[in-house]
């Protein structure tokens, strides 16, 4: 663990998620593809839900009404001072969130990064050898529904196609054969919010305050040497602490490395003084 803060290292051992304390609570907030396989049957742990397509559609797809949601959730769930996990973007979403919270006077313990970039267009691309591989092994697991679903939610978030896509907003309930309507919400999910995060990300972080509160980011095995061990959120917040997980960015909620990941978890928020234990 590399810590370039003043929070305190792990300790040794394994602590059980049982004994979770009951206040204040932890909130997960998960990737762009609702990724919530941590803290499963901890009801302590509040789950953050985001808008799903249709309202993020009616809502002119703007990043910052979905920002503005999770926080009036937060507020709503909170029993004093907040603690937040965050994945992938969800973690982009939890450092927004605590410094609001920071500015507008209300106490954030500790934030939870897990694999986060800080500033997403400055990451190191992996070298060409490791993109072919990845590509080779999509091909491999290569799922029909999920490429169609693929193609047709490319079609239906396309600016011109924003008249059929509201028109379908009447049947995004309805079932398709094969499951295909699963398929085809989630695509769209990742078609209409991932363009947004971005711009909503790059102005958020020019107008935010610097946190205060201690942060964890979770690094995974995928980055490169080369990047910046904190990937950038030493700029953003004042007392970061990196600890190194196995697996890569998918493979960390895996179920092999899930469950180690989530207790590593709770301990680092023990060792850092923002959890109690009975």
């Amino acid at each position: 663990m590399i810590n370039t803060g003043n929070a305190s290292r792990i300790p040794s051992g394994t602590q059980s998620e049982e004994h979770l304390d009951h206040g204040p609570w932890l909130f997960l907030l998960s990737g762009l593809g609702g990724e919530q396989r941590l803290f499963r049957g901890v009801p302590q742990v509040v789950p953050v839900q985001y808008m799903l397509w249709p309202e993020f559609f009616e809502q002119g797809n703007d990043y910052d009404v979905q920002f503005r949601e999770v926080k009036a959730q937060i507020v709503a769930h909170r029993k004093g001072p907040v603690r937040m996990v965050g994945y992938s973007v969800g973690g982009m979403l939890a450092w927004a969130c605590a410094s609001s919270f920071q500015a507008s006077g209300l106490p954030v313990e500790s934030v939870i990064i897990l694999d986060a970039h800080a500033y997403p267009d400055r990451a190191v691309p992996p070298p060409r050898a490791a993109r072919l591989m990845k590509r080779f092994d999509e091909l491999l697991s290569f799922n029909v529904r999920a490429a169609m679903a693929s193609l047709t939610a490319k079609f239906l978030s396309k600016n011109s196609s924003a008249s059929l896509l509201r028109r379908a907003l009447p049947y995004r309930n309805s079932a398709l054969p094969f499951d295909f309507h699963s398929f085809l919400n989630h695509k769209l999910n990742m078609q209409l919010q991932l363009p947004t995060i971005l711009p909503w990300w790059n102005q958020i972080t020019e107008t935010m305050p610097k946190l205060n509160a201690p942060v964890f980011l979770f690094r995974s095995e995928e980055h490169e040497p080369s990047e910046r061990q904190d990937l950038g959120w030493g700029e953003l917040c004042s007392d970061v602490t990196v600890v190194p997980v196995a697996g890569s960015h998918n493979g960390m909620l895996e179920p092999e490395n899930c469950q180690a990941l989530s207790e590593s978890i709770l301990r680092v928020l023990q060792s850092a003084g923002t959890l109690t234990r009975s």
